[in-house]
């Protein structure tokens, strides 16, 4: 966990065999709220009135253009309060705490990394270099396997085929392995390019051809 896995990312963390959080991490907020707006009141300052005609109270009674019935506000508490409980349940047992103990982190209440490694919430704090190093070991992955990262694409070239070099499987995103072999012997060599090429972040090298290997400076 980075800048923050807080909520439903800790939801999702909960799920994880190892839990590594950064010291300053904003994590927990497990707790759930609803959220229903209405805007009657803005209708009566525009002088709009409203009406409706059906059969049974449920049909409609969530157009936010009129007060909430008190019947649907309780069946989105009850949600709501389900919810909950499952979230709890969720990290009880994930983190192997008793009700009392999950209760008294839980309640929407915000930690630091370090404050959640005291409650249990996480298992230690490291870097992200530090959870791939855990993620290899508990896949039984040798230690230089390669990572595909999947995310917000960086907005420049430079930085995305940085990125690409610097922890590199293929110029396709598969595995290497799994390509023919005439292909794999065109990806080492590309990542051999791509790796040589950026020198106190200049790139000496602007165009690569797998067809007959001649770079473009």
């Amino acid at each position: 966990m980075s800048d923050v896995a807080a909520s439903g990312g800790y939801w999702i963390s909960a799920g994880a065999t190892e839990i590594i959080a950064s010291e300053t991490t904003l994590t927990g907020s497990i707790g759930v709220f609803g959220l229903a707006p209405t805007f009657e009141n803005s209708l009566s300052l525009a002088k709009i009135g409203q009406g409706r005609v059906s059969t049974n109270w449920l049909a409609g009674a969530d157009k936010p253009t009129q007060t909430m019935d008190s019947r649907l506000a309780r069946i989105l508490n009850s949600t709501v309060e389900r919810t909950y409980d499952d979230f709890c349940n969720i990290v009880g047992q994930a983190r192997k705490l008793n009700a009392t103990q999950v209760q008294a982190v839980a309640q929407g209440r915000v930690w630091t990394g370090a404050q959640a490694l005291e409650r249990k919430l996480v298992d230690r704090l490291g870097s992200f270099d530090d959870a791939l190093a855990r993620a290899r070991e508990l896949g039984k992955l040798p230690a230089g396997s390669g990572v595909i990262y999947y995310g917000t694409q960086p907005s420049d070239m430079g930085s995305w085929v940085k990125g690409l070099a610097r922890q590199w499987n293929n110029p396709l995103g598969l595995v290497t392995a799994q390509l023919p072999l005439p292909a794999q012997e065109s990806v080492r060599e590309l990542k051999t390019v791509l790796e040589t090429s950026f020198k106190d972040g200049q790139c000496s090298v602007f165009a690569h051809s797998l067809v007959d290997g001649q770079s473009i400076q």
